[in-house]
């Protein structure tokens, strides 16, 4: 259920309504045997020309034999072993609390048990599942709201974008001062998206020094080519590589037909490998998530939600003091100081970055989110 457009709202169906889907493993049989008994009950094994028959679901570990030869009649039940009327006797905040417990799976650590660190944005979406760690939030689809609450001008189709406003309650806005390095605001019926030329576009926010063991960076992004290395999102401390200091997330070296390639690195867990198992067209908007943590998978790509290559990674400090999206920022010419490169040429929707590894159902109830939220960029089928 947890990759339903309504998690919760699956989880309450299932308890007001058992019988509208029962998957199969539960689906209790009723046999008209030789003399006339009729029982019902869960097939748990057939062995010896006898059917074993838990007929009792408050004790499932008791089982029934019966002969194979006695039965008569046999048919699947239609009606689940679940009971109806289940809520009939609670409060309103008392099944607010049992979905949680189930949706969590009966884990204390769960995203819904936790507080945000701080009070997002007012003009922020409510909606955002997981808000424990946030510590960036682009959402081109309330650029402007963002804008307007700082006293600024709004941006219309075209317009260069110097500012895109933070909506974590961090502060850490995205800001490009050089005029001829702002990407450009598109507003469509579809969406509204930042567009990077791929020549010299790029955002940097700068925020007081963060030192973190792991992370997660989720972006809603539609790449045009991976010509010149470019770069999706990076972060780095003042004057040092991103590579060795921070992390990179970028499309890699090689020029390809498609979009199949990305890559990350970090201290300690430098080098050029392929994390993407996947094809798609290039300029389709997908869906990129990475989690870093130490660890011998420590590092997870995922594309819409699905698993792509992970990477060990050791227990080195992220330090950001710098965090960029469409570009890297890196030299190896002990001559030339790092500097930003590798832009993006590409669209980007949607920023999320975290301080912390998100646990796998919170991976999923954010990925869920920014799916229903772009949904007409996302889905190529809408997406025209």
């Amino acid at each position: 259920m947890a990759v339903e457009d309504d998690p919760p709202g699956a989880i309450l169906r299932s308890i007001v309504e058992p019988s509208a889907h029962i998957d199969e493993q539960y689906r209790s049989e009723i046999f008209q045997l030789d003399d006339g008994t009729i029982l019902s009950g869960l097939v748990k094994g057939e062995a010896k020309g006898q059917l074993l028959i838990a007929s009792n679901p408050q004790q499932p570990e008791e089982v029934r034999e019966i002969e194979l030869e006695q039965i008569e009649r046999r048919r699947k039940s239609d009606v689940s072993l679940m009971p109806l009327g289940l809520l009939n006797n609670m409060g309103e905040q008392d099944i607010a609390d049992l979905l949680t417990y189930v949706e969590a799976g009966g884990n204390a650590n769960y995203f819904a048990y936790r507080n945000a660190s701080v009070p997002r944005e007012s003009w922020s979406d409510p909606h955002l599942p997981v808000q424990s760690g946030l510590r960036l939030w682009l959402d081109a689809g309330r650029i402007n709201d963002g804008r307007a609450a700082k006293g600024m001008t709004e941006l219309i189709d075209g317009g260069s974008v110097g500012l895109w406003p933070d909506a974590s309650g961090q502060g850490w806005n995205a800001r490009q001062r050089q005029s001829e390095s702002q990407p450009l605001f598109r507003s469509t019926i579809n969406g509204n998206w930042v567009e990077f030329d791929g020549e010299n576009d790029y955002l940097t926010a700068t925020p007081a020094r963060l030192k973190t063991l792991e992370f997660t960076a989720m972006l809603v992004v539609a790449p045009n080519h991976n010509r010149g290395w470019p770069g999706l999102i990076s972060a780095n401390a003042l004057g040092r590589n991103d590579y060795q200091s921070g992390f990179n997330v970028d499309l890699m070296h090689e020029s390809t037909a498609s979009w199949q390639t990305i890559m990350s690195e970090g201290p300690g867990y430098p080098g050029v490998v392929n994390m993407m198992h996947e094809n798609h067209p290039w300029g389709q908007f997908m869906i990129v998530t990475l989690r870093s943590q130490p660890g011998d998978e420590g590092v997870l790509l995922k594309i819409n939600g699905r698993a792509q290559g992970t990477r060990q990674r050791p227990a080195e400090w992220i330090e950001i003091e710098e965090l960029t999206v469409g570009a890297r920022y890196w030299s190896n010419d002990p001559l030339v100081p790092p500097f930003n490169r590798g832009f993006l040429c590409g669209r980007v929707a949607h920023v999320l970055f975290y301080d912390r590894a998100l646990g796998d159902e919170e991976l999923v109830a954010n990925e869920v989110y920014l799916w229903n939220s772009n949904q007409s960029l996302l889905d190529p089928t809408l997406n025209k």
